[in-house]
């Protein structure tokens, strides 16, 4: 598709405010309803299991959308797909709050998730379609430090809210700031439904078979440990997610209906960049996860306790963002990429040297290095993921970034558990049910899972380091031509 290059200063702010409000609701939303899990349990009489769909469903529905509303703003335009995301968004957000149990409640989340998962693949398409190039990592900057205010927003506010009143009011509040956001990129977003190309038929086989995958592959890595692996539910999710990639493969050999686009992976560093993207967001989100259950049982913290320490995470992130990117802009992606990789793999290294001492200011200062180095290498390896991609296919490409996103979390917490199961065994999600006073060395056992998980994580940013360094050259030294 064709887009209108936007010079006018006023009229990127406003662009740039459209994709930061998205990116602040996507993670907004999910943090503080994270922390509000235990008051919806009590009220909705739920096990454990059964309100970890409350994320799931959300999480799922957000990933299965992101490659479809790629695709749709493609063909429809970016402007009015973006705004139809955020009517979908709002009418998930109502449904929500005023559901009378627990599984409308999980559907009206998944509803949330389409909207929301709109939201954020057009969000990451709208900045290289209407900035100039060397206001892109600008653009991904103020992108990126608006999802970390978000997280650094969520969690007091959803604790807050669902202390003082009805978690209800989680989803009732965030209503007036999504219909804002629905008017006022309405009228500010240039109109780019008269520059699409004629579109190619839509693929709805392919689609269903590609979300089929997608919502089996979560589910069976999200709920592999509640569950078992061997379960019945985790094998059923397995066999869903190989018969719909056989499936898929077949169609694309035999009868040549690929579902992505012709040409979408041919760009150089494009395909490196969304798996060093992943790379990165499986330790993150291996971190995320295993990082409360680190201050609780090593420093003997208190829920409270823990959660104001880990805000130091999103305190780091939210600032350096805007940073990165423009130093992107001027430097070029590869050298911060680079650095952040290498940074983070540095931190994890060093802080399991002294994950056994359980110093909750030790711990502070790893999750600031890591908000610093994650803050430095977002920006910039969106911008070198767009760069990379097909002026044609930017929509559909964009929406790749935010799938590589989930994919890294759900694939970083079973990859931290499992690894942490090793020292621990039964894993993390048995830490809160073992009592430690009455065998000391449990504390030493849960250190070693701990150590394992964190050196993991060292291993993977630095295979993401290796990545870099080797596969982003090419795609750099023809933009600079």
């Amino acid at each position: 598709m064709a887009h209108q290059t936007i010079t006018d200063r006023r009229r990127q702010q406003r662009i740039v405010f459209c994709v930061a409000a998205a990116a602040f609701i996507f993670q907004f939303e999910a943090f503080m309803v994270n922390v509000s899990l235990p008051t919806m349990a009590g009220e909705l009489d739920a096990t454990t299991t059964e309100i970890s769909f409350i994320v799931l469903a959300y999480l799922t529905a957000a990933t299965v959308t992101f490659v479809p509303f790629g695709k749709l703003g493609d063909r429809m335009g970016l402007k009015r797909t973006f705004v139809g995301s955020c009517v979908a968004l709002a009418g998930g957000t109502l449904l929500s709050a005023l559901s009378p149990s627990l599984w409308v409640l999980v559907t009206s989340r998944a509803i949330q998730g389409i909207g929301v998962g709109g939201m954020a693949t057009l969000a990451y398409a709208m900045i290289p379609a209407w900035l100039p190039q060397d206001k892109t990592g600008w653009g991904y900057g103020h992108l990126n430090m608006a999802a970390g205010v978000g997280m650094l927003a969520g969690v007091p506010f959803g604790s807050v809210v669902a202390q003082v009143a009805s978690w209800r009011w989680i989803f009732f509040s965030n209503l007036p700031f999504i219909a804002f956001l629905a008017a006022f990129a309405w009228f500010n977003l240039p109109d780019d439904s008269e520059n699409r190309e004629t579109p190619a038929p839509f693929d709805g086989v392919g689609l269903a078979l590609f979300s089929t995958i997608l919502a089996s592959s979560a589910i069976g890595f999200s709920l592999g440990f509640n569950l078992g692996w061997t379960s019945a539910p985790i094998l059923t999710a397995v066999a869903l997610a190989a018969t719909a990639a056989v499936a898929m493969t077949v169609r694309q050999r035999i009868f040549k209906r690929p579902f992505f686009s012709a040409g979408l992976f041919s760009g150089p560093g494009f395909v490196p960049s969304l798996l060093v993207l992943c790379l990165v967001r499986t330790v993150l989100g291996g971190i995320i996860f295993l990082a409360p259950f680190y201050l609780a049982v090593s420093c003997r913290l208190s829920a409270v306790g823990s959660g104001l320490i880990f805000l130091a995470y999103p305190a780091a992130y939210a600032p350096v963002g805007p940073r990165a990117g423009r130093l992107a802009d001027r430097i070029g992606s590869k050298p911060l990429v680079l650095s952040a990789t290498l940074f983070g793999a540095c931190a994890c290294l060093l802080f399991r040297v002294f994950v056994e001492n359980g110093d909750a200011a030790i711990t502070v200062l790893f999750l600031l290095a890591m908000g610093g180095a994650m803050g430095t290498f977002f920006s910039p390896n969106h911008k070198y993921s767009m760069q990379c991609a097909r002026d044609a296919n930017e929509g559909e490409a964009a929406s790749l970034m935010p799938l590589a996103l989930n994919a890294g979390t759900v694939f970083g917490v079973s990859a931290f558990e499992t690894v942490f199961a090793r020292g621990f065994p039964g894993g993390a999600v048995h830490l809160k049910h073992t009592d430690f006073s009455l065998d000391p060395t449990l504390i030493a056992l849960a250190n070693h899972g701990f150590s394992n998980a964190f050196l993991l994580g060292f291993g993977i940013l630095l295979a993401a380091a290796v990545i870099a360094l080797t596969c982003y050259r090419a795609a750099e030294v023809r933009d600079r031509v």
